[in-house]
């Protein structure tokens, strides 16, 4: 039984407590003031959703309060008592966290804060799920009739689904899938348990058998032979490493010999080709002393010459820094001034038109002043000119008002001594009008002048700041001249050095060259070598008899190509025979295991067949169990349908008497002809008949109401809850009043707990347990109020 439920910012609810007790419990209101939003929140604290999420119409965020203000979190707090237990249910969502939620059962908690460890705990609790619940007790608004209008194609398959005798269609249809797929399978080994029968040749495995075993006799033959060869490779081995030895020495000889020819050779071209050949040792070492001393006095002489032209290079390059200073000094003065005294005169002459431009703008600025004075007054006067032209047409309309009176002393005055008045007063303001322009064009004109006078005084300040640029530009001047003066001596002294070092280098070019220099040096050369050459006599000498001793080894050692030759072709064929034994061996071995396999796989597939027949057995075996077990599913989902159709249709035929208030139709029933569901009512004369086209609207939503609850009473009569929202459209007064009577004194036998959800004020009738009436001024966006009547 449901005790208690509180919502906190759950839609409308702001703080919402409600406490229910046994019997019909009523919540009472206008529509929109959350009476529903109860009902979805029992539902969602049990399960964690409701139908309208399920359809995907409501978000999860929705179901937080967003107006009278925005909240960031809902909550739902239940309380039950189920099998002498009692459980606290407390779910929480927020807007950017995940829910939670936590079960209590008996204060000690059982389970959370996950959100599906909760469902799953209280579905095993309760031992029925949101399905089940959606179903059989949770009838929503507006949905009560959803089965009368489904075609009649539609509703076996509906009330199947209702019943939950679906599950029973369900299993035996996959029974039926498997059992042909069973048989399928059957079909397919045996076809291949077949083919493989017909691969396997007993003779032809017999003779592989055979073959196999002269493979390995031939293998055995074979190793024998292979083992004869280490012996005779090893002396063949030897012997090719001693011609091997023999070869190597021979060729160095030969290499050696080669080497001392060449050298003997290369000795004797050099000393036949020397022109010093005849000279003694003593000549040639005092020539080279001669060559040697002449050819320093050269160098010295070359060394001088290249200070020189080191120092004629710095000269040049002093002279062109000081030519480039010189002409970027030229380049700096102005036009048409080359002198000092140039400069100088220049200079008098800016600094007198400098003097003379300030006096001038002196006497303009005292001018400017004395105009500002007069257009300050003119202004002035403008001024009061405007207030006495003001004062005047003041006058002239008093003097209009005042009509034949004086506006002074308000004495009468004749006809022409008003117009007289009146004319005078015309000529003041035009003399005054006429004055105005005249001032207006005099400041008009002080104005222009003030702005020319600034535009020449402005011009005159800019030329007189180039001036006195210029002047600086020239006093700096003053400085150039000395540097550049300074700079054509220097220019002077180096040039008259320059002249005196070309002189001297003019004078070495002439008595010496780099000519005489290579020419002593290839002559000290000559003499170097034809004293080296000296020397090699004795190399010559001594290289003849190092050829000598070469031939004798050569000729001592008595090497052969062809024997050589002969060894290693011999090693080379001995070792071709065991490579060529050891690969008929390999060939051989893998022949053999080659067949041992085929014996292997053609033994294999006779088990496999044999396995295959055994495994085919057992599957037409199952197949014959699955046709069983398929009839059986059908015989019960009839029975079950037979039996649930007949409980229900007591239930409704006890509910029809204490609800539908005439006596036209006496009974009701949920009859199955032709594979199909039809809601019929009994009709006094006429017996049962079908509802579509008999019934009115209002004995339709009787019919179908009084359909709901009995398939509450068979699928949930282990809870004892139903949820009716709306359950009074279409019914009338009459029926209105037997349902709450109904409700209120009958129900609670059958079922421990209902809730229904209305706006009839006559339902508050029904109520036998708890009455809420929920308050909303909805014109202003208020929370629901439940207000506890019972």
């Amino acid at each position: 039984m449901l005790s208690k439920i509180k919502l906190e910012n759950w839609r409308t609810h702001k703080d919402s407590e409600f406490e229910f007790t046994q019997g019909t419990n009523v919540l009472i209101g206008n529509s929109g003031s959350g009476k529903t939003s109860v009902m979805d929140a029992i539902c969602y604290g049990l399960f964690g959703t409701f139908p309208a999420i399920q359809r995907r119409e409501t978000q999860i965020e929705q179901l937080i309060m967003n107006t009278p203000h925005l909240q960031d979190y809902a909550k739902i707090e239940l309380e039950f008592k189920h099998n002498q237990n009692t459980y606290s249910l407390e779910r929480t969502i927020y807007r950017n966290k995940t829910p939670q939620a936590k079960l209590l059962e008996n204060n000690r908690l059982i389970a959370g804060p996950k959100v599906k460890e909760v469902t799953e705990k209280l579905e095993h609790i309760l031992e029925f799920n949101y399905d089940l619940f959606a179903r059989a007790i949770y009838s929503e608004q507006n949905n009560i009739d959803y089965f009368l209008r489904l075609p009649a194609a539609q509703r076996k398959e509906k009330f199947d689904s209702i019943l939950d005798l679906e599950k029973y269609e369900t299993a035996r249809s996959l029974a039926v899938k498997v059992k042909n797929k069973i048989k399928t399978l059957a079909e397919e080994r045996e076809q291949f348990a077949q083919a493989m029968e017909q691969q396997i040749n007993v003779l032809e495995l017999q003779d592989l058998e055979k073959k196999a075993q002269q493979t390995k006799e031939h293998i055995q033959k074979k190793h024998l032979q292979k083992q004869e060869f280490p012996a005779n490779l090893e002396k063949l081995v030897l012997n090719q490493r001693k011609w091997e030895e023999k070869q190597a020495e021979f060729l160095n000889l030969q290499k050696n010999l080669t080497h001392t020819q060449i050298q003997i050779e290369n000795l004797r071209k050099e000393i036949q080709t020397s022109k010093y050949l005849k000279e003694t040792r003593m000549q040639l070492e005092e020539k080279i002393k001669q060559t040697t001393q002449e050819l320093k006095q050269i160098r010295e002489q070359e060394k001088q010459k290249a200070v020189l032209e080191e120092k004629q290079h710095q000269i040049q390059a002093g002279l062109n820094k000081l030519k480039k200073e010189i002409h970027a000094i030229l380049d700096q003065l102005p036009q048409g001034i080359k002198t000092t005294q140039e400069l100088y005169t220049k200079q008098t002459e800016l600094k007198k038109q400098i003097e003379e431009s300030e006096e001038t703008l002196k006497r303009i600025d005292e001018n400017l002043q004395n105009i500002h004075q007069e257009l300050n007054q003119g202004r002035e006067n403008f001024g009061k000119l405007e207030g006495k032209e003001s004062e005047e047409n003041d006058n002239l309309n008093s003097l209009k008002k005042a009509g034949a009176h004086c506006p002074v002393c308000r004495k009468k005055l004749e006809q022409n001594e008003m117009q007289k008045v009146m004319d005078d007063a015309n000529k003041n303001l035009e003399q005054i009008v006429h004055e105005k322009k005249q001032c207006k064009e005099q400041i008009a004109l002080l104005e222009e002048t003030i702005r020319n006078q600034k535009q020449e005084i402005e011009k005159m300040r800019i030329e007189l700041k180039k001036k006195a640029n210029q002047s600086n530009t020239l006093e700096m001047l003053e400085k150039s001249f000395e540097l550049l003066e300074k700079s054509k001596k220097e220019q002077h002294v180096l040039e008259e050095q320059e002249k005196e070092h070309l002189q001297i280098m003019v004078k070495l070019a002439t008595e010496f060259s780099a000519q005489r220099i290579k020419e002593k040096e290839h002559t000290l050369k000559e003499l170097e070598q034809a004293l080296e050459l000296e020397q090699k006599q004795p190399e010559l000498e001594n290289a003849e008899k190092v050829l000598q001793e070469i031939q004798k080894k050569i000729n001592t050692l008595n090497f052969s190509e062809k024997e050589y030759k002969e060894s290693m072709t011999h090693l080379e064929q001995t070792k071709a025979e065991e490579k060529f034994i050891t690969q008929e061996i390999a060939m051989l071995t893998e022949l053999s295991q080659t067949m041992e396999a085929k014996i292997y796989e053609t033994k294999n597939k006779q088990n496999e067949v044999q396995k295959y027949k055994e495994h085919i057995d057992e599957l037409k075996h199952s197949q014959e169990q699955l046709s069983i077990f398929v009839n059986v599913l059908g015989q019960t989902q009839a029975e079950l349908r037979l039996y649930l159709i007949e409980t229900i249709n007591q239930a409704m035929q006890d509910l029809w008497e204490r609800i539908y208030p005439y006596k036209d139709f006496t009974d009701i029933k949920l009859d199955i002809s032709d594979n199909s569901y039809d809601l019929k009512v009994k009709k006094a004369g006429l017996g049962w008949i079908p509802i579509e086209g008999t019934l009115s609207g209002g004995e339709k939503s009787t019919a179908a109401l009084i359909t709901r609850i009995a398939f509450s009473f068979v699928l949930a009569r282990n809870l004892g809850w139903l949820i009716l929202d709306e359950p009074t459209h279409n019914l009338d007064s009459n029926i209105i009043a037997r349902l709450s009577l109904m409700m209120r004194e009958h129900l609670p036998e059958l079922v421990d707990q209902v809730f229904l959800i209305t706006h009839e004020k006559e339902m508050e009738n029904a109520a036998s347990g708890t009455l809420y009436v929920l308050e909303r001024d909805k014109d202003n966006n208020g929370i629901t109020k439940p207000v506890q009547k019972i």
